[in-house]
């Protein structure tokens, strides 16, 4: 490429990227003004009826305001002079007959954490009445045990204003939150009342700055990375990626998202994980977003890895809508590429590595994951299954020295979804007891001690999970444990062959797996007619046509062809769960829940033969070869276009802070909690009339004063936290032991009359130590890959030199 022409590319490029720019600060504008009117909540004197929709639970037509009521006190409506005004409720002295006091309150209104600013339009003849800002089910720092009232924010209505402004914060999402106006004399007018946050969100910011980011990159490869015309085939690739890319985000690319399955209880996650960042907890054991703000023990029971970088934009102003999204978008851009990676290393032909990628990323059961079921953690974790198999690919038949690959490709399930890595490690292990005469005749114990390498290494890097996670599993009683126990109800969701090829399933959220004698409405269970076509064309190569060559390829075929098979039969209605089930260790496998996840290995398994079957026909017909890769392409985007087309029917949720939204997963409770307990958020004391004062509550630090009843000489006190292990009582400043109540809260047992308490969640000092061995093994990685790639460097310069 010549300078000239590389000038000419490079100024084209900053145009356009400076004309995306300037059009993204534009419509970003008028964005951020359309969704400020959508949050802003006007509260007038026309009250909605209470069985009225909602706003927030379904898209408002538009340019309709969130407008609702503000309501007179039942003591106050003989008060007003004209109960049938239409633009103000008004209370003359006359009438008040000398009452002060509340008179009117907005309805209660859900609000995420933030800051918020409150306008409220009125008339007063004469000083006294004010406003204020209420929590009817929060305790105030000043209380007695059980009663439940906070006022968080208070500001007078002087006389000889029409208008006053005040602004309040909260430290997480609240519900109900009411603005309470108090009348103090005179003649008092109130007209309207304007909650708006008043925290600025960042998305219209973020989402400009990753698009153009995006487009520099994509410019960057299409025009100078790869822009002569000998690598005309390496632009093909990236323009394919980059439509399939697209394609699987197209979802996501409007103001609102979709309904899913497990939408709920992931936004809970991450609405969490950025709580507790913003209230400076780190690391977090417990989730307390969830649960109504009493926590569960999600973090130690589910990874939540990368999580974190989506909740770190939440705290830097990002949305929660916005955030999640982005994260829904990564979970398909990281998934391609480390299928297009992994299957190149094993493959190592453009069109046969880009066939088998599109086909797993594009496969109707992937899909489901991301769109119905809505199931983030094992859709992360199918992003990495590729990596795994070219890992146990290169311990077995590459090069040594790269069972890295494996480490990486197990951390990054592991650090996903915990189901999806027993599923993983079980497939593995087979096939390795399989494997094992070979290795041992070929290659004595080098691949066996690559495998031990791969597994001590995957171990230290997570111990920062596991060491929590086998602690709880395996000491606590937890929800989960009699869930994986109780019966063996996994036969009940195989899939039937009818479903395993179908292609046009629908995305509909609100299908669901289903047990045995039925197909109809039930979730996409199917892989898809390209990866039917794969499997149907090896064995037709094998037997019809034998004469094949390529006798790694074929090899590689038939082991991916025995997986896809192996792991297809264990997904099946047909699949002898009930026996598995009496056979010791095999029988923890039932703790998978439903046995289609399978369908993710087959998935896999079948995108590798595909690979291998297109590259030997290409190989055998040269002169097709373009036609041959072009239809395999072709073919799955067409078996994902009706799937994705009907994701469109879903119902959706048009609200940026989705604070109803977020939700938990009892799995991870104690059996003995009570769930009505959580309604609302007081200290308990066993002692009726117990005086409580300097009550605060950061995240799992819950501390306050107490004052026992006259006579009275012990009680046992719970905080608004569910128990779990690692919760300590301070009494005095002297450490107690925490204990769960039988509602399942966190309690201490107090003699004094009177004194301190501080409720602390503290991870045990095991948990510590695994955290800092964890770090060590990851620094000790990063470390060997920088000297690795130093060592490269010079040799390559040396090289060079000689030449």
């Amino acid at each position: 490429m010549t300078k000239h022409l590389k000038r000419k590319r490079a100024i084209f490029a900053v145009c356009l990227l400076a004309a995306v720019l300037l059009c993204g600060m534009y419509t970003g504008y008028w964005v951020e003004q359309h969704w400020k009117g959508q949050e802003t909540i006007f509260d007038t004197v026309v009250a909605h009826d209470a069985d009225e929709e909602r706003p927030g639970e379904a898209t408002p037509p538009e340019g309709q305001d969130r407008d609702t009521g503000i309501l007179p006190e039942e003591n106050c409506k003989d008060l007003l002079t004209d109960p049938n005004a239409q633009d103000y409720f008004e209370i003359t002295e006359e009438n008040a007959d000398g009452y002060t006091g509340l008179a009117f309150s907005t309805e209660g209104h859900s609000l995420a954490r933030g800051s918020y600013t409150v306008t409220i339009d009125y008339h007063a003849s004469q000083d006294g009445s004010y406003a204020s800002v209420y929590l009817p089910k929060e305790m105030d720092s000043e209380s007695v045990a059980g009663e439940t009232g906070s006022q968080i924010a208070e500001v007078q209505l002087p006389a000889g204003q029409d208008q006053v402004q005040f602004s309040f914060s909260l430290s997480r999402a609240e519900k109900p939150v009411e603005i309470r106006i108090y009348y103090g004399g005179g003649t008092f007018q109130i007209r309207k009342i304007t909650t708006a946050p008043s925290t600025i969100h960042t998305d219209q910011r973020w989402n400009l700055f990753l698009l153009v980011a995006a487009l520099g990159v994509w410019i960057y490869l299409m025009g100078f990375r790869y822009g002569e015309k000998e690598k005309k085939n390496s632009r093909i690739v990236i323009f394919v990626l980059t439509v399939a890319m697209l394609h699987s985000c197209l979802p996501l690319m409007n103001d609102f998202i979709f309904y899913g399955q497990d939408l709920k209880f992931h936004l809970g996650r991450l609405d969490g994980i950025a709580q507790a960042l913003e209230n400076g907890q780190f690391p977090m054991y417990l989730n307390m977003t969830q649960q109504n703000g009493y926590g569960e023990a999600t973090p130690i029971m589910y990874p939540q890895l990368f999580l974190y970088l989506p909740a770190l934009f939440i705290c830097a102003g990002m949305s929660l809508l916005n955030a999640y999204k982005l994260l829904l978008a990564f979970v398909s851009i990281l998934g391609i590429l480390i299928a297009y990676f992994s299957f190149k290393g094993m493959l190592r032909s453009r069109g046969a590595t880009l066939s088998a990628a599109l086909a797993y990323q594009l496969c109707i059961y992937r899909l489901c994951d991301i769109y119905t079921r809505e199931a983030l953690g094992e859709a992360l974790a199918m992003c990495f299954l590729p990596l795994v198999f070219y890992g146990f690919y290169e311990i077995y038949a590459g090069k040594e020295g790269r069972w890295i690959l494996l480490v990486l490709g197990m951390t990054g399930i592991l650090s996903s979804h915990v189901l999806t890595t027993m599923i993983t490690v079980f497939v593995a292990g087979v096939f390795f007891v399989v494997m094992i005469p070979y290795l041992w005749k070929h290659h004595g114990g080098k691949k066996i001690l690559a495998l031990i390498k791969a597994f001590l290494l995957t171990l230290l890097l997570n111990l920062y999970f596991l060491v929590p996670l086998a602690d709880c599993y395996l000491h606590e009683d937890f929800l989960i444990k009699q869930d994986s126990t109780s019966g063996l109800g996994v036969n009940a969701t195989g899939v039937y062959l009818s479903q395993l090829f179908g292609i046009f399933y629908s995305g509909n959220s609100d299908t669901y797996s289903r047990g045995y004698g039925q197909t109809q409405n039930e979730m996409a269970l199917s892989i898809g007619l390209l990866l039917l076509t794969a499997v149907l064309g090896y064995i037709w190569l094998k037997t019809v046509d034998q004469e094949t060559g390529h006798k790694q390829v074929m090899g590689l075929g038939a082991f991916a062809l025995a997986g896809a098979v192996f792991t297809a039969f264990l997904s099946l209605w047909l699949a002898p769960w009930q026996g598995i089930a009496g056979m010791r260790v095999v029988n923890k496998l039932k703790a998978v829940q439903m046995v289609w996840r399978f369908l993710a290995m087959t998935d896999l398994f079948a995108s590798v033969v595909l690979g291998c079957v297109l590259l030997v026909l290409a190989a055998r017909r040269p002169e097709h070869r373009k036609k041959i890769y072009g239809f395999a392409i072709a073919l799955a985007f067409i078996c994902s276009l009706y799937y994705m087309d009907t994701v469109s029917d879903n119902r959706s949720y048009y609200n940026r802070d989705l604070q109803d939204e977020c939700s938990g997963d009892t799995l991870y409770l104690y059996s003995a909690t009570d769930l009505d307990a959580q309604d609302l958020h007081t200290v308990r004391s066993t002692a009726e009339g117990t005086k409580l004062s300097d009550y605060q509550r950061i995240e799992t630090t819950v501390s306050f004063s107490y004052v026992l009843p006259e006579g009275t000489e012990e009680a046992d006190l719970a905080a608004p936290l569910y128990y779990f292990p690692g919760y300590t009582a301070y009494v005095n400043g002297e450490r107690m032991s925490a204990e769960m109540d039988d509602q399942g809260l966190v309690s201490v047992h107090v003699t004094a009359p009177s004194g301190t308490v501080v409720f602390r969640y503290e991870a045990k000092t095991s948990w510590k130590a695994a955290e800092i061995l964890s770090l060590i093994g990851w620094l000790a990685l990063a470390g060997y890959g920088l000297g690795k790639t130093c060592r490269r460097k010079r040799a390559a310069v040396a090289v060079h030199e000689e030449e």
